[in-house]
């Protein structure tokens, strides 16, 4: 119980810290040591399947690729839309230790965006179909990061704990969210 108890108050010191030093939507001065490139595969949205969308992404309610200036951008419109790439290879895999992560992306529109932090568990089960069985232990969140028509860039920082592993992503409220070159980064 006291170990539940002290992984869960080191969350909320990790979302609340990014909490703070986002307020109102601003990103951070600080910029951490990251460690190599960034741990998703498709940040940038340029990599894309037969049908048009994201590899590695998965878009649900109002979620879609369109077309910016820069390339290919992810598009959140309309109440409870969002997206997530899980991460589950190299540093992020499912460790005994935990893992501070940094991440950034750029994003604009109208009303606000956040992000989820999606947290999983393999255990060992030679019976299923795998030989494990996942479970979903939960959803933190960062933000909400205020939008404004002119594209900003936003960071924060995570620490993932021991024994898991995540899906990143974004969740929207009303209006339209325009999101790219988004990265996650091991923090050293």
């Amino acid at each position: 119980m006291k170990k539940t108890n002290s992984l869960f108050l080191i969350a909320l010191v990790s979302v609340t810290a990014v909490l703070s030093a986002e307020k109102a939507g601003k990103s951070t001065a600080v910029s951490p040591k990251e460690n190599g490139k960034s741990l998703l595969k498709n940040g940038s949205f340029e990599d894309v399947d037969k049908n048009g969308n994201p590899k590695y992404w998965a878009l649900r309610r109002g979620a879609s690729l369109v077309k910016s200036k820069s390339g290919n951008a992810l598009k959140l419109e309309g109440v409870a839309s969002y997206a997530f790439e899980l991460i589950w290879w190299d540093e992020l895999k499912q460790s005994p230790r935990e893992r501070k992560i940094a991440f950034s992306f750029k994003a604009s529109g109208k009303g606000s965006v956040k992000v989820g932090v999606f947290r999983y568990t393999d255990t060992k089960d030679p019976k299923a179909k795998n030989g494990y069985r996942r479970k979903n232990v939960g959803t933190d969140f960062a933000g909400p990061y205020l939008l404004t028509e002119k594209p900003q860039t936003f960071r924060g920082e995570y620490t993932v704990r021991a024994d898991e592993w995540i899906g990143f992503g974004f969740l929207h409220a009303p209006g339209t969210a325009m999101i790219d070159d988004v990265s996650v980064r091991l923090v050293k």
